[in-house]
């Protein structure tokens, strides 16, 4: 299974949460991924150098 991780970043851009897991494709780590990042204003999710996803719920 590839390995994933979850970044929940501040808003100076800096990453406040990381966690790394395994999951064996990337609809089940954005199922995961999901979960993680509920109520973040931003958040990535990589594999390996690859973006999966990213959430950016800022508001100008």
């Amino acid at each position: 299974m590839p390995p994933y991780r979850a970044y929940i970043v501040k808003p100076n851009g800096r990453a406040e949460f990381v966690e790394e897991f395994l999951c064996p494709d990337d609809d089940e780590a954005r199922l995961r991924f999901g979960v993680l990042a509920e109520g973040a204003a931003k958040a990535e999710l990589w594999q390996n150098g690859r973006l999966v996803e990213l959430i950016d719920r800022k508001t100008r």
